[in-house]
């Protein structure tokens, strides 16, 4: 799932870090504030109970960063959410989210280029 959430993020893919699933609750805080200097793209895995509180973290902690979160990756519920973490908030909403899900979150001042088609 790492590899493909990778493929259609659209984030730089030639230096990235997987961090696995954030801890719970003991140095949840401080694993994300050092995550926000990292200048690699990140990806990370989150419960289907905890997507809210990481996007409020996010947003708390890089609200700068692109955030694409993949969900049901390669099923037939596949779903891809692009955006800042404030976006996502409000887009998700109180909307439960099911399945396994893919964050991935792009690197330190990374400016996302338009892509202009002649």
């Amino acid at each position: 799932a790492v590899i493909t959430a990778l493929s259609i993020a659209g984030l730089p893919t030639n230096a990235f870090v997987y961090e696995g699933f954030p801890p719970q609750k003991k140095g949840r805080q401080k694993f994300l504030y050092g995550l926000a200097s990292e200048e690699r793209t990140i990806v990370l895995y989150e419960s289907t109970y905890r997507i809210h509180k990481l996007l409020d973290e996010l947003n708390k902690y890089m609200p700068e960063r692109i955030i694409v979160i993949c969900r049901e990756l390669t099923k037939m519920f596949e779903e891809v959410l692009r955006g800042k973490a404030a976006n996502l908030i409000s887009r998700i909403g109180e909307k439960e989210l099911k399945g396994e899900i893919v964050v991935v979150i792009s690197p330190l001042n990374w400016i996302e280029k338009e892509i202009i088609d002649n």
